[in-house]
């Protein structure tokens, strides 16, 4: 059995979920809920008016913010038999194994100096 036959049976995919799409439930509930407090300040106290409009100002951006994670995609590196799939919020890129010309230890320049990041 020859290796394009071998890759054709494989189904399993490894995929990798991006780290920016941690507590976008949390920012936007969060975002909601002071959104809700800085109406009723302005309501209930217009002499803490100042108080209202750095929590309103706060909470839409927390609500922005978490609406934006949200919108990413689940996953953000698809591992398939037939290469490595960038998911985009806008689209996706496949990168056949063929077209990779060299995987190498991750390094990255802390403090002016290049050093290998741990696998």
């Amino acid at each position: 059995m020859d290796m394009a036959e071998n890759s054709s049976e494989i189904t399993e995919q490894i995929a990798i979920v991006p780290a920016g799409k941690r507590y976008g439930f949390s920012y936007t509930l969060a975002g909601a809920i002071g959104l809700l407090v800085a109406f009723i300040l302005f309501i209930q106290m217009p002499t803490l008016f100042a108080v209202g409009v750095t929590i309103f100002g706060l909470s839409l951006v927390a609500l922005v913010l978490g609406i934006a994670k949200l919108l990413q995609p689940q996953y953000s590196l698809l591992l398939q038999p037939q290469g490595l799939i960038y998911q985009h919020r806008r689209g996706r890129l496949l990168i056949r194994w063929q077209d990779i010309q060299r995987i190498d230890q991750l390094r990255a320049d802390i403090n002016g100096e290049w050093q290998d990041l741990p696998l």
